[in-house]
């Protein structure tokens, strides 16, 4: 993949999000644990190969904390997570690397190079997410799995405290109005099952978490979610909106900081119940003679 100085363009990488981990996982309370494979046939894949080494690729890796983690858990791989800054940390285990790359530019690696690839939260990153599922069906060995996930626009509440003038609800709408505008649309369970078939995946199969906005809940593991997400909610949703807001929105700096402050201040009212879900998914590149009974069907 090239190298260099990324493109000086609108790059959208904040989320609003828990790790997957903590919404999978009851007895996992660790936030900072990356939640490794969230599903038991890309665990049995990788278990199944345990003596040959494997190649792992993060795709927007952020600060790094999944492929650490993956790499800790799976000593057999090779873990490398791309991004475009370089904002990882220096001391990483041994089969772990990092490199800053532009993820939407051509893939320098050899086709059926990975045995396994894990994007999390790029839809409204990428120009093209159908383009970025093909790369990464390209690039990946036939039979390995690819696994992603991504966070819902919409919000909902099971005993009515979500009202039309929710500030929170306001500022997912302008959202989901401004990535529609920059052709981003915002991901759901089906859309997610139907880029993945169009990418050539089989096998698919896509898991729905209620992930709580704000420390409203009663079970101790969703009010903790709940609590990660409105400590991140405070920080994220001005650094998430306010590019969308006033350059495919025509908004002016002050009227979308106030869709933001409004969200934020809605997220902390704990009377608002209110939660979204994240989506996670994954899917396995067939074998060449399951691709032609494929094309059969």
């Amino acid at each position: 993949m090239p190298k260099g100085n990324p493109p000086q363009v609108f790059q959208q990488t904040t989320t609003i999000e828990v790790d997957p981990a903590i919404l999978t996982q009851n007895n996992d309370d660790d936030y900072e644990s990356s939640g490794y494979s969230l599903n038991s046939e890309v665990d049995r894949y990788i278990y199944e190969n345990d003596d040959v080494p494997m190649r792992v690729l993060d795709i927007g890796t952020g600060t790094g904390i999944w492929a650490i983690d993956f790499a800790d858990k799976y000593p057999n791989c090779q873990v490398l997570g791309t991004d475009l800054s370089p904002i990882q940390p220096i001391y990483v285990p041994p089969n772990c690397r990092f490199e800053v790359d532009d993820a939407e530019q051509d893939w320098l690696w050899p086709v059926d190079h990975f045995d396994f690839i894990h994007l999390r939260n790029l839809a409204q990153s990428m120009s093209s997410y159908p383009a970025l599922l093909r790369q990464a069906y390209s690039h990946l060995k036939p039979g390995a799995y690819l696994e992603l996930g991504e966070l819902g626009a919409e919000i909902y509440s099971d005993d009515n405290t979500l009202s039309p003038t929710h500030g929170f609800k306001r500022f997912l709408n302008c959202i989901d109005t401004a990535f529609t505008a920059m052709g981003r649309p915002q991901q759901t369970a089906a859309t997610i099952q139907k880029l993945l078939e169009d990418a050539g995946f089989i096998d698919i199969q896509v898991s729905s978490f209620k992930q709580p906005f704000g420390p409203w809940p009663q079970d101790p593991r969703m009010k903790q979610i709940g609590a990660m997400v409105l400590v991140m909610a405070q920080t994220a949703l001005e650094a998430y909106g306010m590019a969308p807001f006033t350059r495919y929105l025509g908004m002016s700096q002050e009227e979308a900081a106030q869709i933001c402050d409004a969200g934020v201040a809605s997220v902390r009212n704990r009377h608002n119940h209110v939660y979204s879900y994240y989506h996670i998914a994954y899917g396995r590149k067939p074998y060449p003679e399951e691709m032609s009974s494929c094309d059969e069907q």
